[in-house]
């Protein structure tokens, strides 16, 4: 997946807008409760947020043939949010609702408040702009819709693909809980670092140290990662395999005038001696220069706000080097974090 900001959508407010989250579950049985991103302003101004936050309904909808949600809820909740703090606020079903494995439902978010033009808040997703190739396919049905209302937010109406500009690419800040053990499908990284990116030069490069986890081997025939160029193309990009002690296992360089500048966009390296990985294996995929240069920044996983290891990559995080000593990305006043991941993914065979 790849983003660069967080996107709030107003449910209610003063334009009396609904949104739907998407998703297909991967089990055969109910779902428990909806995890989720709630924002609201952090001081004066009402971009987020107003009044008393009035009362959010959370409801599981089962997708029509025409790709939007129907009407019928198959359950329902309500909240009433915190309008002091943003939350990550887990709303359970009173009574789970049936979903079957790979059906499209959505995660609609409305307003029942008396007055929901004056009493809102926002629910946040992950905004990224189109540049580069195309981007890799999401494994689920992670879209994100936008409504309207005729009674202030309570009663969606007129569903279309939440964008506002070209190439834009809204995702679902969303965990979605199956009453079983271990069901959850969705989409758990809650924030973009693209105020801290980290450069590829001649001394800095970056990578995501993970290890390999499928029972079958399998060769990685290509790579592709989500960043920007900041210089001349004159070098190009290195994409690189390697051991975590810096073993090459495979590189493919990439022409520095097929990185994107004017935005972070995807780019894909085909390795010409596929390197065969095996379960357990711990690896790097490293970004370096060859002569231009370049920056990369990560997404940070909600796992300390509830969100389940299964919604994000837990098999590794970013990290980032200068002359050659590599550390865990710094944000929010902490170092050597292992919360970020690069924005990257592999194509096996």
């Amino acid at each position: 997946m790849g983003a660069d900001a967080l996107a709030n959508t107003r449910i209610g407010g003063p334009y009396g807008t609904t949104l739907a989250f998407r998703f297909r579950p991967t089990w055969s049985g109910s779902v428990a409760g909806v995890r989720f991103y709630v924002v609201v302003n952090s001081g004066g101004g009402g971009e987020y947020s107003g009044g008393d936050g009035g009362i959010l309904r959370v409801s599981l909808v089962a997708e029509g043939e025409d790709g939007y949600p129907t009407a019928e809820a198959l359950a329902s909740a309500d909240l009433r949010p915190r309008t002091s703090a943003i939350s990550f606020p887990y709303v359970r079903f009173a009574s789970p609702p049936p979903v079957v494995a790979g059906h499209v439902y959505d995660i609609v978010f409305t307003n029942t408040s008396p007055d929901p033009a004056e009493n809102w808040v926002s629910v946040n997703a992950l905004i990224g702009h189109g540049a580069g190739v195309a981007p890799p396919p999401l494994a689920l049905a992670g879209g994100v819709l936008l409504g309207d209302s005729t009674d202030g937010g309570a009663t969606p109406t007129n569903w279309r693909a939440r964008a506002q500009g070209s190439g834009e690419n809204y995702l679902p800040i969303v965990d979605v809980v199956g009453a079983g053990d271990r069901q959850h499908v969705g989409l758990g990284y809650m924030e973009s670092w693209i105020s801290n990116p980290k450069p590829i030069d001649a001394s800095a490069a970056v990578r995501e140290l993970f290890t390999y986890r499928r029972a079958s081997a399998a060769r990685v025939m290509q790579a592709l990662v989500r960043l920007r160029r900041t210089g001349d193309h004159v070098g190009p990009l290195s994409v690189r395999l390697e051991s975590p002690d810096g073993g090459t296992l495979a590189v493919a360089n990439v022409p520095g005038a097929l990185v994107p500048s004017d935005g972070p966009g995807w780019v894909s390296a085909t390795f010409r001696r596929p390197p065969r990985l095996h379960n357990g294996q711990k690896l790097a995929l490293v970004l370096r220069s060859a002569g231009g240069t370049f920056e990369a920044f990560p997404l940070r996983k909600g796992l300390a706000f509830g969100f389940d290891e299964a919604t994000v990559f837990s098999a590794g995080y970013a990290q980032f080097s200068r002359s050659g000593s590599w550390t865990g990305w710094d944000q929010w006043g902490q170092s050597n974090r292992s919360d970020g991941d690069l924005q990257f993914a592999l194509r096996l065979s």
